[in-house]
């Protein structure tokens, strides 16, 4: 066919044949076809099914590799290698690329929605990277295609084959970067609405593109991105971050976690307090999806993940208009660190893991450390410290021995150090940076080095010596004691004369004393060989530099072994007496700085207290002597309240200071000349305190006790008069209370008879009681707060404890039972003679028990019961008559009759066990009231339902009585009728584990005896008792 004749067969719409025609013949032929600007011209004119026919064969031909180089061999005369060669000046002198962007928008604009998929795809293989230079790809974005495409995407609907067309071909643009940013910037809401359809699909094949779009563009732009806009972009990315838990490809992935850093650090996203829920999820799922990932490579996927992880604890920081950060978020970063990242890095410390992966993670840390707010970067730093963090740095320090990982691992240690125990702790670390070996080992062979001819030596010394301190006050361990121990002797030994002349550093010794008696003091390392030289020279160089002993943290067993060196006792008592007035003053003072629980405060000195091994309780209580004598009334002050503070932490440190004849120190406190009122109360306030939790069988010294006691009644008698009692004089009866109670185990007898033999003290008891019944029925309501109602209350604790019968006090009955009859009890007051013996009668107890609040009708009935029970064992032991007139008698068995129904148990209890006492006695004559409370008594046992609303709960005190009736040697004959068979049988069937008691065992016990019981009954009680006993 000749040209002319191909030209007509052109323009009669077959163009595409000749072209095929052409490309089936030689590819040259084709080139020369495309040259042909009229051709291309041509192909804008063609439309509908030949538009499609036409890019359909283009797609063919692009797949067959024919428009490699098409742009620049199409430029005549010009050979392709110099084309490229002369670059861009040359690129532009060609008019095809424009040709064939002109020739494409027609096909872009088209609402065939497969013609724009097939230019799209025709575009794709065009602009490819082995097809187009980056100079023709810039031509093609100068003609605006991507703007097209942009528009295309923004027409989509979302429909699946033109997003992944449109994102391949912009992806390929996006290498144009320059030229690419005005169009990313306009397209961006597009693109946001693609990334939001892709990322509801997993694993979708453009999902990637639309990430790096995204990303790029608010990198490129930061402010191109609206407030809401952040929110909607953030909400995605946490969804895709989300789902890569459960599988997504390591692209997407990593793509997901550079956008997300790029809309942190965007201005539009600060103060979104939507958002930080978002960030804290994002970073957390982030972190936890790298550390597991399945597929790709880890080190990359956790460096992108610590990368997001960094700039979200950034943007936690950032305060908002009022001032305020997003504590949460940093909360979250930090458990983050805590939770995921640090278990990893101890997990993969035997697997094989890159040192770029950890030195990425210490950074982390680090990074964290550093910038972070102070409570939660000391949270932190609590748990890496407490988490042995030191022996895992140094083990990845041993696995990757370079100078960065080096450098990394000593910085991370320095912060970690600033940051658990103050400014500056750690820049002894900072110091020596340069010169610390990569070896643990190495570190404590340096010790053993004289320092003063080498400064860079001393350098290390003083890093090595913070890092041991600090490692041995978290429980890790470096080395062997007996190499720590044999460098540190080797560091006295050579070194110490720098500490004695003053050119050594104080905190330096400090931590030489902690590490030394930390390994001399372990029971583990008790038969370790040691140097006595060594320990000789430390122990001189404590005393003569007057180390402040209490300056800094240390290991309670290193402070213990302290404390158990007897040949620095002086120094020892003035680092006491210094403790005190610190703690006397401020006790925070004490800490210097520390970590978790582990703080020099009171439980410290109080735990050395309580174990008994070392000398701080002889200390204490010998200053209480020394101060005296200096007349230090605030030094005793300042002891006495640090001594008050040991037990309260524990109250068992009384007998260790009761060993070292506390009880003289205290007498001779009392009677100084100088002894003011408040050391007076502070001295008797300690002294209540050690008697409350002595022992018996330390409290020695009868006649130090017996002149404390003294001067004690010296103090109150002259106050026993008024009826307003202080404090002081309140307590100074409650440490009689404790005399007397200690007085049962046969101890502090003289004591104890100085207390009840005293006139001052009973009449002032009789008078309070006196005065107290006078108020009769008010007395209910007198306010145990007020002065009079503590009174009465400090005066029935006084006669309770004096009491024998309750097995409390032995004291009184075995040294006065002589001059006293019990009976007496039972007489009336007799006014005109003073008492010579603290007592309380009988009829005035009934009548506190009577009036009195529930607190005084519970300590009066148990008084009663005492003094009831001895008269009981008097009569029977003297087979003496009762000497008490009946009427008398009877008005307090009317007292404790209706104190039986009361709703305290105790008081209830004790008025039963009152009368069944005195019904023994066989003072029995108006049962009246006796048989009620049988009736209630058993009605309660059958049918709790049918009973008394006040006696539902009261069935036990009153079995006391029942028992006290039946064995009686003659009984009430209305007890058969009441304790008939049927009512037995009753009782029997409605036993169970919650009524079944020790009372009612004696009770049926008693019935047995008296015959009351047939037996059925004690068949179905056998079975009863086999069942629940």
């Amino acid at each position: 066919m000749s040209n002319g004749n191909r030209r007509r067969s052109t323009r009669g719409g077959c163009w595409w044949l000749v072209a095929v025609d052409d490309c089936q013949r030689r590819r040259h032929l084709s080139d020369r076809w495309c040259r042909s600007d009229a051709r291309l011209q041509f192909l804008l004119s063609v439309s509908g099914f030949f538009r499609f026919q036409a890019l359909t064969l283009l797609l063919v031909l692009a797949g067959k590799g024919l428009f490699q180089n098409l742009f620049v061999n199409n430029i005549l005369g010009i050979d392709l290698n110099e084309a490229r060669g002369n670059g861009e000046g040359i690129m532009q002198q060609s008019p095809l690329i424009s040709l064939f962007a002109d020739a494409i928008k027609g096909c872009l604009l088209s609402s065939d929605e497969d013609i724009q998929i097939n230019t799209l795809n025709l575009i794709i293989h065009i602009i490819s990277p082995e097809n187009c230079s980056i100079t023709e790809l810039r031509v093609l974005v100068e003609e605006n295609i991507p703007d097209y495409i942009f528009e295309i995407l923004r027409l989509s609907g979302n429909k699946d084959p033109v997003v992944i067309a449109s994102l391949q071909c912009l992806a390929l643009f996006a290498a144009a970067e320059e030229l690419m940013k005005q169009k990313l910037v306009v397209g961006f809401s597009s693109l946001l609405s693609a990334l939001h359809y892709t990322s509801q699909i997993p694993l979708h094949p453009v999902q990637p593109h639309a990430l790096k779009l995204v990303g790029n563009c608010i990198s490129n732009s930061p402010g191109i991105i609206s407030i809401s806009q952040v929110s909607e972009l953030a909400s995605i990315l946490t969804c895709i971050l989300r789902r890569s838990i459960n599988g997504e490809t390591p692209e997407t992935f990593i793509l997901a976690c550079s956008a997300f850093v790029e809309i942190l650090k965007s201005p539009s996203s600060h103060g979104i307090q939507k958002i930080g829920a978002l960030i804290k999820e994002a970073s957390s799922c982030a972190v936890l999806c790298s550390l597991s990932f399945p597929q790709g490579n880890p080190a990359e996927l956790i460096i992108h993940s610590l990368s997001l992880l960094k700039e979200a604890h950034l943007y936690s920081l950032r305060e908002d208009g009022n001032g305020n950060s997003d504590r949460e978020l940093e909360e979250s970063i930090t458990v983050t660190c805590q939770n995921y990242l640090f278990p990893w890095l101890e997990r993969v410390i035997n697997e094989e893991v890159e040192e770029d992966v950890v030195q990425e993670v210490l950074q982390t840390f680090h990074f964290i450390l550093l910038s972070g707010s102070e409570a939660q970067t000391q949270s932190l730093a609590n748990k890496l410290i407490s988490s042995y963090w030191l022996t895992l740095c140094f083990t990845y320090l041993g696995l990757f021995p370079t100078d960065r990982m080096r450098s990394s691992v000593y910085l991370i240690i320095a912060s970690l150090l600033e940051r658990v125990f103050g400014p500056n702790f750690g820049q002894p670390v900072q110091d020596a940076l340069l010169y610390l070996p990569a070896d643990p080992l190495d570190l404590i062979f340096l010790l053993g080095q004289k320092s003063n001819i080498d400064p860079q030596l001393a350098l290390c010394q003083r890093a090595t010596l913070l890092i041991l301190y600090v490692s041995s006050i978290s429980g890790e361990r470096f080395a062997e004691d007996t190499q720590v121990l044999a460098s540190l002797e080797q560091f006295i030994l050579v070194n110490g004369n720098d500490f004695v002349c003053g050119s050594g550093d104080s905190l330096m010794l400090a931590r030489v004393v902690h590490l030394y008696g930390l390994i001399r003091g372990s029971p583990r390392d008790e038969k370790m060989s040691y140097s006595p030289e060594a320990e000789n020279t430390l122990l001189n160089i404590i005393v003569e530099d007057d180390l402040e002993l209490f300056s800094f943290d240390i290991h309670p067993i290193a402070l213990k072994w302290l404390f158990q060196q007897e040949g620095i006792m002086n120094y020892l008592s003035n680092q006491i007496l210094k403790f005190c007035r610190l703690s006397k003053e401020n006790e925070s003072l004490l800490i210097v700085y520390s970590y978790g629980t582990q703080t020099m405060k009171m439980e410290l000195i109080s735990e050395l207290v309580v174990s008994g091994d070392n000398y701080v309780a002889p200390l204490l209580v010998s200053l209480l002597r020394e101060l005296q004598d200096e007349g230090g009334e605030d030094d005793l002050k300042c002891v006495t309240n640090t001594m008050e503070g040991i037990l309260k932490n524990f109250s068992d440190a009384s007998n260790q200071f009761c060993r070292h004849s506390f009880a003289g120190a205290i007498c001779g406190i009392y009677y100084l000349p100088y002894c003011s009122l408040q050391l007076f109360s502070m001295c008797s306030l300690l002294v209540f305190h050690v008697l409350c939790a002595a022992n018996h069988d330390v409290l020695s010294h009868e006649g130090e006790w017996l002149a404390i006691t003294m001067k004690l009644l010296e103090f109150v008698n002259p106050k026993l008069a008024s009826h307003l009692w202080g404090q002081e004089e309140l307590l100074v009866i409650s440490i009689f209370c404790l005399i007397l109670h200690h007085s049962r185990y046969q101890v502090l007898e003289e004591t104890s008879k100085a207390i009840l033999l005293n006139g001052a003290l009973a009449s002032a008891v009789k008078n309070i009681v006196q005065t107290s019944i006078a108020k009769g029925p008010a007395l209910e309501n007198h306010d145990e707060e007020m002065e009079t109602g503590q009174c009465l209350l400090f005066i029935l604790l006084l006669y309770f404890f004096y009491t024998p019968a309750n097995n409390l006090l032995f004291s009184f009955y075995a040294t006065s039972q002589n001059c006293l009859d019990w009976q007496n009890l039972l007489q009336s007051c007799n006014n005109s003679h003073p008492p010579l013996l603290l007592s309380i009668k009988c009829h005035d107890l009934c009548r506190l028990m009577h009036f009195g609040s529930s607190l005084v009708k519970s300590l009066s009935s148990q008084c009663l019961v005492d003094i009831i029970s001895r008269i009981s064992d008097q009569r029977e032991k003297n087979h003496e008559e009762l000497r008490c007139p009946m009427r008398y008698l009877q008005s307090m068995i009317s007292i404790m009759e209706s104190l039986v129904f009361y709703e305290e148990k105790v008081v209830a209890t004790n008025c039963s066990v009152c009368l069944s006492i005195i019904l023994s006695w066989g003072s029995l004559r108006n049962c009246k009231w006796l048989r009620m409370i049988m009736e209630e008594f058993t009605m309660t046992l059958m049918a709790s339902s049918m009973a008394s609303k006040y006696f539902k709960n009261q069935h036990k005190p009153a079995s006391h009585i029942a028992t006290a009736l039946l064995k009686l040697d003659q009984a009430p004959e209305w007890m058969r009728s009441v304790f008939d068979i049927s009512c037995i049988t009753g009782i029997i069937n409605n036993l169970c584990a919650q009524n079944l008691s020790a009372e009612m065992v004696n009770l049926f016990r008693v019935l047995l005896s008296r015959k009351y019981l047939n037996e059925d009954h004690i068949g179905c009680l056998n079975k009863t008792f086999q069942k629940f006993l």
